[in-house]
C-alpha cells in the first residue's frame, strides 16, 4: 500500500522555535530588544505571568481582549502583602476620610481579583476605616480636655485676682497629702452638715432597732430625763486619750473631739434616765479642747464632774510592773524574776527599786463614775440598759475597777453597751468565757469604725 504524505497544515514547528527561544524567561532582556509592546508591559516592567500573545499570534490566532493590570500587592497569595511599605508610607500624606472612594467603586476596582484577594483587600479597608475612626475621636476627646483644662485655668486666674481684692486672714494649717478637687461653679456645703448626714445615715444603717427613737421628732430636743430610759457613763478621759492615739495612728493633724456626735451615737435619741460623764483638768493649766469638751457636756444635758489633778509620786501596779519589765528584759526574763529564779535570786542581792518621778495624774475619776453607776443599780428599780463608755477594766487606786461593776450590772438584770476604741478595751469584755456567759446582754460597740464623724469640724 503506498504510503500517504503526511498533511502539512498543522504541526508544531512554530512551537518548538517559539520554546527554543527561552519565551518562558519573561525577565530576558532579549525577548523583546527591539519591540514596545505597551498594551503587553506592565507599569512596573517585564511581561505578566500566563502571558501566550505571542504564541497566538504565531498559530494565527487574533489578540484576545486584555485585562486590567494588577497591582503587585494583589498578584500575591501571603499575608505580607498587607504589610505597609515603609518608603510609600513615608512619603504619602495621612489618609483623609472624605477622600477615601466609596465601597462601590472600590467593588467595581476588585472585580477582576480571586476571592482571597477580594477578602483580604476588603479586611485591610475596614481596617484602615476602624483605625481612622479612632484617630478622630481621640484627637476630639483631647481637644475637650484641652479647652476644659483652659477654662478651668481662666476659672482659677479670675478667683486669684477676686481673692488678691479681698483679702482675708490667713490660718496655719498642717498640709495633707490627699489632694482636692476644687468645683468653683457648685457650692460646697458645710463640713459639719456632712458630717451629721454621714454619721445620721450609718446611725441608721448599723442599729435598725432604734430607727423609731432616730426619726421620732420628739427626740430632736433631748436634753431631758425619764425614769424609764437609759443610763449614760462617760469616762472622758479614756475616750479622749484614744481618740488621740487614732488620729496619730492615721497620720491626721490633731483636731478636736465633737462630743455631741459621739452623744448622738451613745443615745441614739433613745429616752435617758442618767447622764454622768467625769474627767480631770489642771486648773492652772487648763487645756482650751478639754474646757470645750466640758462645756459641750453641759450643753447636751450631762452631769459633769470635774475632778483637779494632782502632783504626786504614784507606784505601778504589779501588773504594770511586769509589762514594764517585759518591754525591757523580754517576756522570759520578765517571768524569771517574778518567779523567783532571776539572777536576783542567785546572787542574793537585791535589785533597788528606783522611786518612781512625781508627775501629773487623776485621781478619784474612775472611783466617782464607779458610784454613780452603783447609785443607778441601786435606785432603778426595773433594769433598764447602762452605756459605758470607756476601755479601762483594770482596778483602780480605791476601787475593783469597771469590769467588776459591769459584772454587778449584768447580774442584776441590766443590758450593758460597752462603747470604746478597739486598741483601749480591756482584755476582760473580750474573754471568750464572759462573752458567752451574758451573751446578748452585753455588746461592744467600737469607735473606730465611726472615727471620721467624731472629728470636730467648723
Amino acid at each position: 500500500m503506498p504510503s500517504q504524505p503526511s498533511e502539512s497544515g498543522w504541526n508544531f514547528s512554530p512551537v518548538f522555535d517559539l520554546i527554543d527561544l527561552d519565551v518562558h524567561d519573561i525577565g530576558s532582556p532579549t525577548l523583546h530588544p527591539n519591540v514596545t509592546r505597551p498594551t503587553v508591559t506592565l507599569p512596573e516592567g517585564g511581561i505578566g505571568l500566563g502571558n501566550f500573545v505571542k504564541l497566538f499570534e504565531s498559530l494565527g490566532f487574533p489578540p484576545a481582549e486584555l485585562l486590567p493590570p494588577l497591582d503587585e500587592s494583589e498578584l500575591s497569595n501571603s499575608d505580607d502583602v498587607l504589610l505597609p511599605s515603609p518608603l510609600l508610607e513615608a512619603a504619602q500624606p495621612p489618609p483623609n476620610r472624605a477622600d477615601s472612594p466609596e465601597p462601590s467603586s472600590h467593588d467595581d476596582a476588585s472585580a477582576g481579583l480571586t476571592k482571597k484577594q477580594r477578602r483580604k483587600a476588603r479586611r485591610a479597608v475596614e481596617r484602615e476605616a476602624s483605625r481612622m475612626a479612632e484617630l478622630e475621636t481621640t484627637t476630639i476627646d483631647q481637644q475637650e480636655a484641652n479647652l476644659k483644662a483652659h477654662e478651668g485655668l481662666q476659672i482659677a486666674a479670675a478667683s486669684s485676682v477676686e481673692d488678691e481684692k479681698t483679702p482675708t486672714k490667713q490660718t496655719k494649717r498642717a498640709l495633707s497629702n490627699v489632694g482636692a478637687k476644687i468645683r468653683p461653679a457648685s457650692p460646697v456645703p458645710a463640713p459639719d452638715t456632712d458630717r451629721h448626714m454621714h454619721l445620721f445615715e450609718k446611725l441608721l444603717l448599723n442599729f435598725p432597732d432604734e430607727r423609731r427613737w432616730l426619726v421620732a421628732p420628739r427626740q430632736l430636743i433631748n436634753e431631758n430625763t425619764t425614769s424609764e430610759g437609759i443610763h449614760v457613763f462617760v469616762d472622758a478621759s479614756n475616750i479622749m486619750i484614744g481618740f488621740k492615739d487614732m488620729l496619730r495612728k492615721h497620720s491626721v493633724q490633731p483636731y478636736d473631739m465633737s462630743f455631741d456626735s459621739l452623744a448622738l451615737l451613745m443615745e441614739r435619741r433613745r429616752p435617758v434616765a442618767k447622764r454622768v460623764s467625769v474627767g480631770s483638768h489642771r486648773e492652772a493649766n487648763p487645756l482650751p479642747h478639754v474646757t470645750k469638751l466640758f462645756e459641750t457636756f453641759k450643753a447636751v444635758g450631762y452631769e459633769c464632774n470635774v475632778q483637779e489633778q494632782v502632783y504626786i509620786t504614784r507606784e505601778e501596779s504589779e501588773k504594770k510592773k511586769f509589762f514594764n519589765d517585759v518591754n525591757k528584759l523580754g517576756w522570759s526574763r520578765a517571768v524569771q524574776k517574778r518567779s523567783g529564779s532571776g539572777s536576783d535570786s542567785e546572787t542574793g542581792a537585791a535589785t533597788p527599786k528606783t522611786p518612781s518621778a512625781p508627775k501629773w495624774v487623776e485621781q478619784g475619776v474612775d472611783e466617782l463614775l464607779h458610784l454613780k453607776m452603783c447609785q443607778s443599780l441601786l435606785d432603778t428599780e426595773i433594769p433598764s440598759t447602762m452605756v459605758l463608755a470607756t476601755g479601762d477594766g483594770a482596778e483602780a487606786e480605791m476601787s475593783d475597777g469597771f469590769l467588776a461593776h459591769v459584772e454587778r450590772a449584768l447580774r442584776k438584770g441590766w443590758k450593758v453597751e460597752l462603747v470604746t476604741w478597739r486598741q483601749q478595751t480591756n482584755g476582760g469584755y473580750k474573754r471568750r468565757a464572759f462573752r458567752q456567759k451574758w451573751g446578748e446582754q452585753f455588746t461592744i460597740l467600737e469607735l473606730d469604725d465611726f472615727l471620721e464623724d467624731l472629728v470636730d469640724t467648723p
